[in-house]
């Protein structure tokens, strides 16, 4: 028992069924969903996948940590994260598997090209400058959901944010000079429909967050 899938899901009902069907083409490995207090519960019937529904909206930061305590209490070492919205191609998920288990954290990243909207991109490419400034390493996409977590890594730590803010806090809070990353180039898939982050608060919330890693931590 190594490395599972983990999906945090709001309100993705249309997209899961395709996406996990994608996953399994590719591997069987374990596929945990947190279904983040959705409006209709989610439904799915496939092997070695399970669904863990929260009843209320807690944020994407709270169903990945629900997902890392239970992948440690169920003894894995490693997790791949993928957005439930289509946004994370499947056929990845191998080059994410096979990465050395020496690499502390591999991250996917994208092109910010006109594929992404014109304000996510300015928003991705500043947070990315800034983060790489703060913790000594180039990031080339701070913003993307898709990686490989140490779980042995990550339990040293205490994480706060329970929303989009998260995955931010993880590379401030966990990301040495010495740490060993690796980073995946995936495409720019995005449709803003389907995308549940306000930007003006989350601008505010990432100020917030990078002034206290300065001062508090």
């Amino acid at each position: 028992m190594n490395s599972f899938i983990l999906i945090p899901a709001y309100n993705a009902d249309k997209f899961l069924n395709k996406l996990v069907t994608e996953i399994r083409n590719i591997t069987n490995i374990f596929i945990l969903i947190i279904d983040d207090g959705s409006n209709t519960k989610l439904e799915l019937d496939f092997k070695n996948c399970m669904v863990i529904r929260k009843e209320q909206n807690e944020g994407k930061g709270s169903a990945l940590r629900d997902g890392f305590r239970w992948g440690i209490k169920n003894n894995y070492r490693y997790v791949i994260t993928l957005d439930a919205d289509g946004q994370h191609p499947p056929q990845f998920i191998n080059d994410f598997l096979n990465t050395n288990n020496n690499i502390d954290l591999v991250l996917g990243y994208r092109s910010f090209t006109s594929k992404m909207p014109i304000n996510r991109r300015l928003s991705n490419f500043l947070t990315s400058k800034m983060i790489s400034l703060r913790i000594g390493k180039n990031i080339y996409d701070s913003q993307c959901g898709y990686r490989k977590y140490s779980l042995d890594k990550l339990k040293n730590y205490q994480f706060q944010e329970d929303r989009f803010m998260f995955e931010t806090e993880v590379l401030l809070k966990t990301v040495k000079k010495n740490s060993k990353l690796h980073q995946i180039k995936i495409p720019t898939i995005y449709a803003d429909e389907i995308s549940s982050i306000k930007n003006f608060s989350t601008t505010i919330n990432f100020i917030k967050l990078y002034l206290r890693s300065l001062f508090k931590w």
